[in-house]
């Protein structure tokens, strides 16, 4: 719910001397035994596979 709504918010920012900015992210929860490094790369693939998307969206991993 936070990822939605900072990536609302960013998209609905009408800064004129900004250009237009949109946000991805990729999403993940932690998991029993999960290292931080299991953890940032499942956020990181979920990351790119909303850009792949199009942009502008969340994945959750």
């Amino acid at each position: 719910q936070l990822a939605e709504r900072l990536r609302v918010y960013i998209s609905e920012l009408d800064e004129v001397s900004l250009p237009k900015v949109t946000a991805s992210f990729g999403v993940t929860c932690y998991q029993a035994d999960d290292s931080s490094s299991v953890i940032f790369n499942r956020a990181d693939k979920a990351l790119y596979e909303a850009k792949a998307q199009g942009r502008n969206c969340i994945v959750v991993a």
